[in-house]
């Protein structure tokens, strides 16, 4: 799991070190952070409140699931909220997933709308 999201979270799980660049006023806040991932199989999972592992995803696959969810065959063009929790229910996760969701969702909706001005 090489991404800027959990690379200290992940270093600090893999080695029980906290990484040398790391402030040491961050320590306690890493620690605490670190508490709700956990790493099997070479991936990384996010603890819910519900204690349900949510699989942590890359930047890279981030637009391809939100695309996936809000228009392609898992989708229906739903609001950001609903979008976004169906991709929670399907046990993902990413730090920004309801911002990112969110801007996906509008930016869709305009583009649309503008689209069918012309029409």
């Amino acid at each position: 799991m090489c991404s800027k999201w959990y690379k200290d979270i992940a270093s600090y799980l893999l080695y029980l070190q906290f990484p040398p660049i790391l402030d040491k006023s961050k320590y306690r806040c890493l620690k605490l952070e670190a508490m709700n991932f956990f790493i099997s199989n070479d991936n990384l999972y996010w603890k819910d409140p519900g204690g349900m592992l949510l699989l942590c995803l890359t930047e890279e696959k981030t637009a391809n699931i939100i695309d996936e969810f809000h228009v392609g065959i898992c989708g229906g063009h739903h609001a950001w909220r609903a979008t976004a929790y169906k991709i929670l229910r399907a046990r993902l996760y990413w730090p920004k997933l309801f911002s990112e969701v969110n801007v996906t969702s509008v930016n869709f909706l305009l583009v649309n709308k503008n689209f069918l001005l012309f029409l």
